[in-house]
């Protein structure tokens, strides 16, 4: 009788917004019982299609109590990065159920935010040129149609550069729920203790696994060494801010396991980021915070000194001695670093080409060729990837696309830094602090490692821009204070 009756109402009233809602929970319950019936013949028949629905529906269950509690999806989001932080060729399983997981996240949290509660999110400027950005990126596919591009590339760059996307929800856990700020800085500082972990574990290979002096002096370990710029700097910052030194030693903690970290990276993009980063916060900090930042340097370059050659005893010197080459070797790479020198060749290659067609770009997943001289014999070699971050938002995206970039990129680093100055809880304050450090220390490593093309420069930007700019609203809404429990939050 229910169903006779709802399409009664439907031929009467067609109109009828509550009519029509009747009429499509009867369809989602027909529909959910005849699949019901095809799965249970399915798995009738079969012991791994019984063992697949199970596991569906455990799944089912999991997302759904998950997708209540925005903090704990987000934290998850954050530490299920480990899944896809390696660099394994082809696509593993664990990458696949991340990657449905993570759409699901931000398919769930956009469609009931806009549709759903119908909130204002795209308030400010900023986050109205993000949100342009992400829409006119995709529609780029138009362009690289257009262009020969291959659609397989353009979905792995589209989906690295969809973390941009993160930058709402955190921003939204950060102002509405009392403890936000933390739990996202607690999810990272995990993420990124299990990134340094296994770069420590896969150094010490390099090293036991070592048959000549070079390969002691050249092992480095630099996977995700963006995840660990993040802690370095927010620990640093609340190092130099500590009212009393033999007080702070959490963060003096923290700041030496990532220090260390990023000297075993071996990475002279990453170590000029820092020290350039470390000078603008020079700036930016009152005097007696100037003058700890430089003792806190010596005193860690000496601490590595002295702890590395307890632990590594002989062989400290051979790894030493390659660290000081890359250190020394700095102000020549230009001219004398091939893999330098082939990353300019790429570039001007590429330059060329923005020039032909400055305005629109060319999209995402358009290849492109030079002679790289990497290899031997050198050969033209075909790729989508250019090292030069910005070189190459200019030519995907064409002029509109770096300029909204950069204008975002820019907006967040003033802002943090403004926030800096403001009155209020000197957690919020410090926490922007050390934002703007890794977006600054990013402006530089992009010239030599575009962040655009990677999963883990972006997963962290979309993160900390997000924090950064919760923070700053907290501080000039609230009067600087945390929200309260009772502030409200949606699920």
């Amino acid at each position: 009788m229910t169903a006779v009756r709802a399409l009664t109402q439907v031929f009467r009233d067609p109109l009828d917004p509550e009519v029509f809602g009747r009429l499509g929970v009867l369809a989602l319950r027909v529909a959910l019982g005849f699949g019901l019936l095809i799965i249970g013949f399915g798995v009738w028949k079969s012991l791994t299609l019984l063992a697949l629905f199970l596991g569906f529906l455990v799944a089912l269950v999991a997302g759904w109590w998950l997708f209540q509690r925005p903090v704990l999806n987000l934290c998850t989001l954050i530490l299920g990065f480990t899944l896809i932080a390696g660099f394994e060729d082809g696509t593993q399983p664990t990458e696949v159920l991340y990657g449905l997981y993570y759409m699901a996240f931000l398919g769930h949290w956009y469609l009931t935010r806009v549709f759903l509660y119908r909130e204002r999110i795209f308030e400010t400027r900023e986050s109205r040129v993000l949100i342009a950005f992400l829409i006119l990126a995709t529609a780029s596919v138009g362009l690289t149609i257009l262009f020969g591009g291959d659609l397989r590339f353009f979905i792995g760059e589209w989906l690295s550069l969809s973390f941009l996307a993160l930058y709402f929800p955190v921003r939204e856990v950060v102002t509405r729920h009392k403890y936000g700020l933390h739990a996202v800085m607690g999810a990272v500082l995990l993420l990124a203790l299990w990134v340094f972990v296994r770069n420590v574990l896969n150094y010490q290979q390099i090293l036991l696994d070592a048959a000549y002096a070079w390969q002691v002096t050249r092992g480095r370990a630099v996977t995700n060494t963006s995840i660990l710029m993040v802690p370095l700097f927010v620990s640093l910052v609340y190092l130099l801010h500590a009212p009393k030194l033999r007080k702070a030693w959490l963060s003096g903690t923290v700041f030496a396991i990532f220090f260390a970290g990023l000297i075993i990276s071996q990475s002279r993009g990453y170590w000029v980021a820092f020290a350039g980063a470390c000078v603008v916060l020079l700036l930016v900090m009152p005097g007696r915070q100037r003058s700890r930042l430089i003792g806190i340097g010596v005193a860690s370059i000496a601490g590595i000194i002295a702890i590395g050659y307890v632990v590594l005893g002989d062989v400290f010197i051979l790894v030493a001695t390659g660290m000081l080459d890359r250190v020394l070797s700095i102000g020549s790479a230009a001219t004398t670093d091939i893999s330098l020198i082939n990353r300019f060749r790429e570039t001007a290659v590429v330059w060329g080409k923005v020039m032909e067609n400055p305005i629109l770009g060319y999209g995402m997943g358009v290849p492109f060729s030079f002679w790289d001289l990497t290899f031997l014999p050198p050969f033209h070699h075909v790729t989508t990837f250019l090292h030069n971050g910005y070189v190459a938002l200019w030519y995907k995206f064409g002029l509109w696309g770096l300029v909204m970039v950069l204008y975002f990129w820019g907006n967040a680093i003033w802002r943090a830094i403004r926030a800096y100055r403001l009155k209020g809880s000197a957690f919020l304050r410090l926490a922007n602090l050390g934002v703007a450090g890794v977006l600054i220390s990013l402006v530089i490593s992009a010239i030599t490692s575009n962040p655009f093309y990677i999963n883990d420069p972006m997963f962290m930007f979309g993160i900390v821009t997000g924090a950064a700019a919760g923070a700053d609203q907290l501080l000039r809404r609230s009067g600087g204070d945390l929200p309260t429990s009772r502030t409200r939050a949606l699920p």
